[in-house]
């Protein structure tokens, strides 16, 4: 610890202060179309919902590298994560830290044979129109991709709480 001065507490040195802050989970996730507009969405074997192709960020990735990579690794195909669509902060709930959860466009599916699903995890995928898209998603995602889509229409990325 570094030596106070005036009769104030210690100092923290940068390890300790670091160890002492909150820790928190980051998730991204690709929001592709069809030329049509349907969302790209997958069914993990081990959810009942649907999902947007994504995933936990890796150490050392940034959520726009999560992004590209889930969306390679889960459908096999290779994207640009070009805008920032929604950031949506969830408070700890069970075994879940504090999460936040990053959607990004990864633009237009140019062929919907090219979509190659990740086996170990996925069931499925469905190309489907906005509306149909959220029914089948719990609802936070739902939500996170009802904002996803008005940010990418408005060009002005969202913020979420909870």
């Amino acid at each position: 610890m570094t030596q106070s001065q005036g009769g104030r507490k210690p100092l923290m040195d940068d390890a300790e202060w670091y160890a002492s802050l909150p820790s928190f989970t980051a998730s991204a996730a690709a929001l592709l179309t069809d030329e049509s507009g349907a969302v790209l969405l997958v069914k993990p074997w081990y959810r009942d919902h649907w999902l947007l192709p994504g995933g936990v960020t890796e150490a050392g990735e940034s959520p726009r590298q999560c992004a590209e990579r889930e969306a390679e690794e889960e459908v096999g195909v290779a994207v640009t994560a070009t805008a920032l669509l929604t950031v949506h902060w969830m408070p700890p709930g069970g075994p879940r830290r504090s999460t936040f959860a990053f959607v990004f466009d990864c633009g237009t599916l140019p062929d919907r044979d090219g979509v190659h699903l990740q086996a170990e995890e996925l069931d499925d995928f469905a190309l489907l129109p906005l509306e149909q898209a959220v029914a089948r998603m719990e609802p936070s995602g739902a939500r996170r991709l009802t904002t996803a889509w008005q940010a990418r229409e408005s060009g002005h990325p969202a913020y979420l709480e909870r």
